[in-house]
């Protein structure tokens, strides 16, 4: 069955799950690239690169115990939107989400709202280093890691 230019098509070539698998989504995003769909190539590979940064963060923290998979996680994911902020010259992420609670504090406003945004990325980041731990090889049950 070959797929038209429907706008189910649409919906199933744009599978935005895959964006967050490392590996896959960069795959993906290099695909769209050469097709000439370059937001799409773009926005593939900044979600794919960020969760490859929140997943090697968790296996080198994995060494410290859980606390550790968590922690650097988050560490990874914020380095990646810093890195993506600096090179696409805007806000990605937690920066964007710092960069609201001090737009709010400027303007005298509750930052709340934001800080609950921030808090949010990063315990998403460390939910995600809890799954990596969580699924590292164990032996006896001692974890085994990677490094």
């Amino acid at each position: 069955m070959l797929i038209t230019n429907t706008a189910y098509s649409k919906d199933i070539v744009k599978m935005n799950f895959i964006n967050h698998i490392p590996v896959a989504g960069q795959i993906k995003g290099f695909a769209h690239l050469l097709c000439g769909d370059d937001e799409e190539g773009i926005k593939c590979l900044k979600q794919a690169n960020r969760s490859s940064f929140v997943a090697g963060g968790a296996i080198v923290g994995s060494v410290f115990g859980l606390p550790g998979a968590c922690g650097g996680a988050a560490i990874g994911g914020t380095t990646m939107d810093c890195i993506h902020s600096v090179a696409c010259d805007t806000s990605e992420g937690t920066i964007r989400a710092g960069d609201r609670i001090l737009r709010d504090i400027e303007k005298g406003r509750n930052p709340t709202r934001s800080s609950l945004n921030l808090g949010v990325y990063v315990a998403a980041d460390a939910f995600s280093g809890y799954g990596t731990y969580r699924g590292l090889p164990t032996r006896g049950g001692i974890r085994i890691h990677p490094l």
